[in-house]
């Protein structure tokens, strides 16, 4: 099994594409802090959207659950907007401060709870004992692949 998290119109074929407000009929309605399914099952789970969601002070908890998901083997792959490189884009106005508020903050009555940068996830997925197999930058956004061990 494979999982999409928070995938708006990002439906991937072959995959359990969850949302918590489904935008897209082939995307189910589902809640990233506590996927429904068996522990140990998933092959795969992508993450992209929802960390804009997710306080700092819930990352601990929620890698853990998303591990838990996984089979041994498993693959967890995590993207997001890079805090320090919007940041630095800001700064010699590479972006515009309304694109920067933004992506940062989302739109009024968004949800975003918090920015991340690769640092910050790189340290979260390893303290929850995954082996990165890659990771990067992709315009302001990162990206980390890792492996349940």
């Amino acid at each position: 099994m494979k999982i999409n998290l928070e995938c708006g119109n990002d439906v991937i074929q072959g995959y359990k594409n969850l949302d918590e407000n489904p935008i897209n009929k082939l995307c189910e309605k589902g809640n990233f802090r506590n996927i429904a399914v068996a522990d140990a099952s998933a092959d795969e789970i992508r993450v992209g959207n929802a960390l804009c969601k997710i306080h700092m002070s819930e990352i601990p908890g929620i890698v853990a659950h998303w591990k838990s998901k996984l089979k041994v083997g498993g693959r967890l792959y995590v993207t997001g907007f890079d805090a320090d490189l919007l940041c630095t884009a800001a700064s010699y106005s590479q972006i515009g401060l309304d694109e920067f508020n933004r992506i940062m903050f989302g739109e009024p009555n968004s949800p975003h709870k918090g920015v991340y940068s690769i640092a910050t996830m790189e340290l979260f997925v390893q303290k929850n004992g995954f082996k990165i197999i890659e990771q990067g930058l992709n315009g302001n956004q990162f990206f980390i692949e890792c492996e349940k061990v």
